[in-house]
């Protein structure tokens, strides 16, 4: 089975995920986000620059390896992911090559557009129009563009799709696509976690020196962010995906 490389690029300063994105090889991927002559994102370009200037990288992982055909759906749900364990992204989209803020203003004045459909929380098609700038006017709103980019999960109750983003998905694929825009994950005071309706239990971690020398043991991810100023997104991470596991100078492992 043929695949590609989902990976992140992560700040060498803070160990934080700053981007998501694609690649068959990973090396040309890297040296072509390094590459000044060619054409960035602006954020993304001015983030590279300013380590440049500092003499630093960003770093860059892969944490999942996914089937070829697959690669839209899982760019998008680790975007999705990422921004829901709090990394502030730097991608301009949701996944999938969508749009970006350079072609924006073309659909915006109708020179062309994406076919976009709109889902309910049951997974039900609502909408189908042949442009975003169609899709807003019918349901009278300006916060679609939010979604299809990546910075809001919904809008008027529905999430909004590209149809050529997800097309070749298969209807499980698609209906728990639409299943993590409907779902929030967020803090309780017992220092638990909510999703939808699950809990997950306080996982302890275990935190190292860098030449693996044991620290300390905290009771929750939390207690652990908290410790060394980082979100928890970051510290679950460097315990689940990745593959050096450290995150501010330490390096972190979920309690047996």
């Amino acid at each position: 089975m043929e695949t590609t490389n989902i990976y992140v690029l992560i700040d060498p300063r803070t160990n934080i995920v700053r981007y998501v994105g694609k690649a068959n090889n990973v090396t040309q991927r890297y040296r072509a986000h390094l590459n000044r002559a060619r054409k960035h994102q602006i954020h993304k370009k001015n983030w590279i620059e300013q380590l440049k200037r500092e003499g630093l990288k960003p770093i860059i992982e892969v944490i999942d390896i996914v089937p070829i055909g697959d690669w839209i759906f899982w760019e998008t749900y680790w975007i999705s992911q990422m921004r829901a364990w709090g990394f502030d992204l730097i991608n301009y989209t949701n996944g999938g090559d969508g749009c970006t803020f350079a072609n924006q203003t073309s659909f915006k004045k109708g020179q062309g557009g994406k076919q976009v459909v709109g889902y309910n929380k049951d997974g039900v098609k609502c909408y189908n129009f042949d442009s975003i700038r169609q899709g807003e006017t019918a349901i009278k709103t300006h916060s679609m563009w939010g979604v299809l980019k990546g910075n809001r999960k919904t809008c008027k109750g529905l999430a909004w799709f590209y149809y050529e983003h997800i097309k070749n998905l298969s209807e499980l694929e698609l209906i728990n696509l639409i299943k993590q825009r409907f779902t929030t994950i967020s803090v309780v005071n017992s220092g638990s976690f909510k999703k939808g309706n699950i809990s997950l239990r306080r996982q302890k971690v275990d935190m190292y020196s860098l030449e693996d020398g044991y620290l300390k043991t905290f009771e929750s991810i939390g207690d652990a962010a908290k410790e060394v100023c980082v979100t928890n997104g970051s510290i679950q991470f460097a315990c689940t995906k990745s593959k050096k596991g450290v995150c501010k100078n330490y390096k972190w492992k979920y309690s047996k």
